[in-house]
């Protein structure tokens, strides 16, 4: 699979400066972005699903008696 993906020049500087610092390749600096990218979308969906109410509160007392 192939993904394009446009950076505009701060994006690019930033990604260049972090492969420098890091030694790493460019490459490896773009997989890093898009990982992190990632898992802050999986933050926001998570955030967005404990305001909506979409969670379930367990006390340790009842995950306790639930390994009974």
């Amino acid at each position: 699979m192939m993904v394009s993906i446009n950076f505009n020049d701060e994006e690019t500087a930033m990604l260049n400066f972090y492969a420098e610092e890091k030694n790493i390749s460019i490459q490896e600096a773009v997989k890093k972005a898009v990982r992190n990218a990632a898992y802050l979308a999986k933050l926001d969906r998570a955030d967005e699903q404990i305001r909506n109410g979409q969670v379930v509160v367990k006390t340790m007392e009842e995950l306790e008696a639930m390994a009974e």
